[in-house]
C-alpha cells in the first residue's frame, strides 16, 4: 500500500515539474531574442556558427528538434521528463501485481488481494487523467515551433545581413571554430 502511495505521489510530482519546465521553455522562447536561458543561447549559437561558415540551416526543424531532445534538466533529458509518467505507472501495476500474485500463492481472501492492486489501478487511472490535461507532446511542438519562428523569421535574416560581406573572408581559425560548434 504504500509503495503503491509513494509511486502515484513522485508521478504527479514528476508530472507537475515537467509541466513547469515545458511553461518556463515556452515563456523563454518567447523572449528568444532577449534570454539568457541555456537552450535558447545553444540553439542562438548554433545558428550564428552556420552563418559564420557561410552555410544556412536546410532543415530548422530538424536542427531545432535535435538540440531540444538532447536537452537535459537535472538527470533526464526533457523527452525523457515528459516519458517518466509512464514508467512511473507500469511500476505501479507491477508493484500491485506483484503484490496481489504474492498475497494468491499465499491463500488470502480475494477482497484483501484486491486492495493494492485496486490502488495501483486507481493510481494510473489519476496519473494518466492528469497526463491527458497536460498534453506534453504537443507542447514539445509548440515550443520547436517558437523557436523556429524565431530563427526563421527574424534570426536567419539578421545574420544573413551581419556576414553578408564577409562570405570568402573567413580565417582558417575561425572556420575551424565555427565547424567544431556545428559539430558539437
Amino acid at each position: 500500500f504504500y509503495a503503491e502511495l509513494l509511486l502515484a505521489v513522485s508521478g504527479l510530482i514528476v508530472l507537475w515539474m515537467t509541466g513547469r519546465i515545458y511553461k518556463r521553455l515556452l515563456r523563454e522562447a518567447d523572449l528568444m531574442g532577449s534570454s539568457n536561458q541555456k537552450l535558447i543561447k545553444y540553439i542562438r549559437l548554433k545558428v550564428a556558427s552556420y552563418f559564420k561558415i557561410g552555410m544556412h540551416p536546410e532543415d530548422t526543424q530538424a536542427l531545432i528538434g535535435r538540440y531540444i531532445k538532447k536537452y537535459r534538466v537535472g538527470p533526464f533529458s526533457l523527452q525523457a521528463w515528459s516519458r517518466l509518467p509512464y514508467l512511473i505507472m507500469t511500476a505501479m501495476l507491477a508493484v500491485g501485481g506483484g503484490n496481489f500474485m504474492y498475497r494468491w500463492t499465499r491463500g488470502e481472501e480475494l477482497n484483501r488481494m484486491s486492495n493494492v492492486l485496486f490502488m495501483a489501478v486507481l493510481g494510473v487511472v489519476v496519473i494518466s487523467g492528469c497526463m491527458l490535461f497536460m498534453d506534453f507532446v504537443s507542447k514539445e511542438k509548440f515550443l520547436m515551433y517558437s523557436i523556429m519562428d524565431y530563427v526563421d523569421n527574424y534570426l536567419s535574416n539578421k545574420l544573413a545581413q551581419d556576414y553578408k560581406d564577409k562570405e570568402g573572408q573567413i580565417p582558417p581559425e575561425q572556420y575551424k571554430r565555427a565547424l567544431q560548434e556545428i559539430a558539437a
